[in-house]
Order: structure tokens, then C-alpha cells, then sequence
């Protein structure tokens, strides 16, 4: 396996992190299917996707007509849920893996219980 060095493995995960954000705020405004999922939530309902230690994230919060908005670096509102990579590798090899993410999903979820 090619070695990716760290400085640019940490460039495309903030890059994805980014549009993966940016991807679900528009994704929400137009797709009705996801405003219906939305309507499930608590409103005002934030979440966050990111890597720890002091990697990239966004936070998105749920509005009151059942679409996502990012919000700014500078809000310091908290999270509801936080779903967090230990690491940018990890990160970067979850945004880059071919594999069936949800199969991954359920194979970590299992191995917590």
C-alpha cells in the first residue's frame, strides 16, 4: 500500500468534511424525503461530524422548516450528537475506502455492545 503523507491526507479530509456539509444543507432545501426524516428531530436539533483531536468538523442544526444549516466556526453552540474520527487517518480512510460504508457502520456498532 502507497504511504499518503499526513499533510495531505489531513487536506482532503478537511475537504471532504467541507463538502460533506455543504452537500447535506442543500441536499435538505431540496429533497423532500430528507425534510421528512427531519420532522423526527427535536427542533433546534445540532449535530457535528469531525476528528479529534483538533481536526476539521462541521456542526449542522436543524431549522424550524425541517431543512440543515451549517454553522459558523465562530457558533459555539453544542452538539446534540457528536460523531467523531479518533484521528484524521481514520477519517481518511473511511472518506476513501471503497467498501459499503454501512456495512462498516454496523460491524463497529456491534463491536461497542
Amino acid at each position: 500500500m502507497i504511504k499518503i503523507a499526513a499533510w495531505i491526507q489531513a487536506i482532503y479530509v478537511t475537504i471532504m468534511t467541507w463538502l460533506i456539509g455543504r452537500l447535506l444543507e442543500a441536499a435538505s432545501i431540496a429533497d423532500k424525503k430528507i425534510q421528512s426524516e427531519l420532522i423526527g428531530l427535536p427542533e433546534s436539533f445540532v449535530f457535528s461530524m469531525g476528528s479529534l483531536p483538533d481536526g476539521p468538523k462541521f456542526v449542522m442544526q436543524r431549522k424550524d422548516d425541517n431543512t440543515l444549516r451549517c454553522l459558523k466556526k465562530k457558533d459555539t453552540t453544542t452538539a446534540d450528537l457528536v460523531i467523531s474520527f479518533k484521528h484524521v487517518k481514520h477519517a481518511f480512510r473511511f472518506f476513501l475506502s471503497g467498501r459499503n460504508r454501512t456495512l462498516i457502520c454496523q460491524r463497529t456498532h456491534r463491536a461497542q455492545w
